[in-house]
């Protein structure tokens, strides 16, 4: 069953944000589109690992420690990979986040 991706659970990059939100956070459908191209991301672009830790970060609310302690790894591991992860997801969105950016300008 799939998880309806909130603004909260977007909430992980101020800096992606704010593009957003510069786009039309607000627009319905331009959020839709961003959170459409969220879900592929989180399917296509990271690892598993990369998944299990956005998972319990971001739609499970876990602490960077619980999260660690569910996984068998240190806190240390799961900011580095947090930090690889939101990297892979922001150039992956970044086309979308030009698209919305050119299509307002028109």
């Amino acid at each position: 069953m799939r998880q309806r991706i909130t603004e909260e659970a977007l909430n992980f990059d101020k800096a992606f944000m704010q593009e957003l939100y510069a786009v039309g956070g607000t627009n319905r459908k331009r959020l839709q589109i961003l959170q459409s191209a969220l879900r592929k991301a989180l399917d296509t672009s990271l690892t598993e690992r990369q998944r299990e830790i956005i998972q319990l970060r971001f739609f499970e609310e876990k602490t960077c420690t619980e999260t660690a302690a569910l996984l068998g790894i240190t806190p240390s591991t799961v900011s580095r990979t947090m930090k690889r992860a939101q990297g892979h997801l922001r150039e992956s969105l970044q086309f979308y986040v030009d698209y919305l950016n050119c299509d307002m300008e028109e």
